[in-house]
């Protein structure tokens, strides 16, 4: 005689939730949010403008006025003579207050002095007719403002100064450098009242630049970095005799 045995098996079916899902549950996947879609930041220039010294007043030296964002960051570069004068500093119209970061001198030739300043001001306040001033004590100064727009908080990355002694080109020194990057290179050369001509390398993009023999000289160039590594600046002068450069990152 064939016996058939019927087992019942009674299931509590849980709803499986959020609120009791754990993460390594296969089931529980398609219930977690997606990560969200996390782009690579930005860094850029926006403009740049220049101003040569005042010959009416060599205390100061004030850019044009320029529109910039309510909210960007600045490098200010300053090329002047006299550079004992220790007193300089840059200021705005906007109320920001400016760092300086670097500084270099080829000591004193003759009566001439000549130096070359960086500032930055990092995540300040902009706006229409924004005018930048270096302030010295009667030392004739060039002015030289970069705008810089980010997607995210900028920050001060690696730099280096150097002073180079009759050498074509001028070269700023190789430091390492993050990816997403933006380097920002300064870099001044030669005899004064003769004009020169300014080629830069590796990449980089001139943004502006003062040649005028009436005026103390200097160039910026930018670069973007995307790859870790070590890099450096170089800019080829028509002029000969001593000169001096910066290199500056900006990192997100």
């Amino acid at each position: 005689m064939l016996l058939t045995v019927f087992i019942f098996v009674s299931c509590e079916q849980k709803l499986i939730t959020l609120d009791n899902c754990s993460t390594q549950s296969k089931e529980c996947q398609n219930l977690l949010p997606e990560a969200p879609d996390v782009t690579q930041g930005t860094i850029s220039v926006l403009q740049s403008t220049n101003k040569g010294y005042n010959s009416s007043d060599f205390s100061t030296t004030t850019s044009d006025a320029m529109v910039t964002q309510l909210s960007s960051n600045f490098l200010v570069f300053i090329s002047k003579e006299n550079f004992s004068d220790t007193t300089g500093y840059v200021t705005d119209n906007m109320g920001n207050t400016f760092t300086e970061i670097l500084s270099s001198n080829l000591g004193s030739s003759g009566s001439w002095d000549d130096g070359i300043v960086a500032y930055t001001c990092l995540d300040c306040v902009g706006g229409a007719g924004h005018e930048f001033t270096s302030i010295t004590n009667n030392a004739a100064a060039s002015i030289f403002v970069i705008e810089i727009l980010s997607t995210s908080t900028l920050q001060l990355g690696n730099t280096i100064a150097a002073n180079i002694a009759q050498t074509n080109p001028i070269l700023s020194g190789s430091i390492p450098i993050e990816s997403n990057s933006l380097l920002v290179a300064f870099a001044t050369s030669g005899e004064h009242f003769t004009d020169p001509v300014y080629t830069w390398n590796n990449d980089f993009t001139k943004q502006t630049e003062i040649v005028d023999d009436s005026f103390w000289y200097g160039s910026v160039a930018t670069r973007n970095i995307v790859s870790a590594g070590n890099y450096e600046a170089s800019m080829s002068t028509s002029l000969s005799g001593d000169g001096m450069s910066f290199l500056i990152e900006l990192k997100l």
